[in-house]
């Protein structure tokens, strides 16, 4: 199947992709915004500078995602300061799978310069792309055509190879009835995760969601009060085993408000969270949730 160019997404994956790059670029804080008058999720987020004195200050952004088959122009623009500045953006960043026209660039140098209200940044189509070429793991994710390596050949032969492998040892080890150690079930779990995934990408062009289903995943001796098949099942796997082989206990899975589920574990978590947050951070990719570590809870929202 042809891979997708950038402007060949749907708004809803447009608006995924950026909230990923927002993510990859290092933006804090990350998160959804109330769906405007557009019907469209636009996104909110805070940026760390450090100055030349080593003092930290914080910019709260405010991100706007035009998936358009013209160019942005100013008055589109435009319409949105408002809002921003009326909740306290520092800055105001214009996101479009297309680009903007000449106007819009002149007018919005002319309002930076200014300094009327939040600054604004423009990215671009092509920007975009070229942070993708930086982030191929999110390039492959939405099947964008120019991943610089795309999932084929050795890259996926020798996925497929790792994972058959530890999994080949794995059903080895239950078939003789021995106990397989939290590590190397995690281990099983993150390779079951790359071949799913790494499979439809080469088939599909993307990442596919996979639902998430208790007769195939195991949540051991946890208390499952929970629709857990609202959330992609290798990636949340991968999560539950991982958290697991790090020495968390799992007391179980319960329903929370504008959450997918909330994760009750039987110690403080945020430390571990923060150690192997880039591990997580690429299973939460890979899966396309959101997640947060809270005390002794783990918050999950499938987006």
């Amino acid at each position: 199947m042809a891979v997708k160019k950038l402007r060949e997404l749907d708004d809803t994956d447009f608006e995924n992709l950026v909230f990923d790059l927002m993510t990859a670029q290092g933006m804090l804080n990350v998160t959804w915004r109330t769906p405007g008058a557009d019907g469209g999720r636009d996104i909110e987020g805070t940026v760390v500078h450090s100055d030349f004195s080593l003092t930290q200050t914080e910019q709260k952004w405010y991100v706007e995602c035009k998936r358009y088959a013209g160019s942005v122009n100013w008055p589109t623009i435009y319409e949105k300061i408002a809002f921003a500045h009326s909740n306290s953006a520092d800055v105001l960043l214009m996101c479009t799978s297309s680009k903007f026209t000449p106007t819009a660039i002149t007018e919005v140098t002319k309002w930076n310069a200014a300094k009327l209200g939040p600054i604004i940044r423009l990215w671009p189509g092509h920007q975009i792309e070229t942070l993708l070429n930086k982030h191929q793991d999110i390039a492959w994710k939405y099947g964008i055509e120019n991943a610089p390596l795309p999932i084929t050949g050795s890259t996926l032969d020798l996925t497929l190879s790792l994972s058959k492998c530890v999994m080949s040892h794995c059903s080895k080890l239950e078939f003789s009835n021995e106990n397989i150690s939290p590590m190397l079930r995690a281990a099983q779990s993150i390779s079951n995760l790359l071949q799913t995934k790494m499979e439809s990408a080469a088939r599909v062009g993307k990442f596919e969601y996979i639902s998430y289903q208790t007769y195939k995943f195991d949540t051991g001796s946890a208390d499952v009060k929970s629709d857990l098949n609202v959330i992609d099942g290798p990636s949340f796997d991968a999560f539950i085993t991982y958290l697991t082989a790090l020495g968390v206990q799992i007391l179980g899975f319960f329903d929370e408000k504008d959450c997918s589920c909330k994760i009750l574990c039987g110690q403080k978590v945020e430390d571990v969270g923060m150690r192997y947050k880039s591990t997580f951070d690429g299973m939460s990719l890979w899966g396309n949730f959101e997640y947060k570590f809270v005390g002794s809870e783990i918050f999950i929202k499938q987006r």
